[in-house]
């Protein structure tokens, strides 16, 4: 089982860790994403009341979940056997990154692969 996990960013690809495979991905590969028939979520870790306006399609997951052990147990089982895992926030540069740091550490834990970035 393998999973790629980004952060949405604006402006670039940066690799954040290679151990854990996190990856800034800018909005124009995310719109190419859209159009696609890869299996991939947008996870939104803003919190629901910035969640108004959204990509659509995206799953709404504010970030204070994040520090709750259930509710990563739940998430990494949901989208396990997703092949992208997007995050993003209102900027990008706080929350998503760091729910993504959080999510690929428990892949990496759990022995699920990360394949090699974009």
């Amino acid at each position: 089982i393998s999973c790629e996990i980004f952060a949405l960013y604006n402006r670039k690809y940066t690799r954040m860790s290679s151990k854990c495979e996190v990856t800034y991905m800018n909005v124009n590969s995310v719109a190419n994403l859209l159009d696609s028939n890869d299996n991939y979520k947008i996870i939104d870790v803003r919190y629901e009341d910035e969640y108004f306006e959204h990509i659509k399609g995206a799953v709404n997951a504010g970030s204070e979940q994040f520090y709750d052990n259930d509710f990563i147990e739940t998430f990494v089982a949901t989208y396990r056997n997703t092949n992208k895992l997007i995050f993003h926030c209102m900027m990008s540069q706080k929350r998503g990154p760091r729910c993504a740091r959080i999510i690929s550490e428990k892949f990496n834990s759990m022995n699920i692969e990360t394949p090699p970035t974009m």
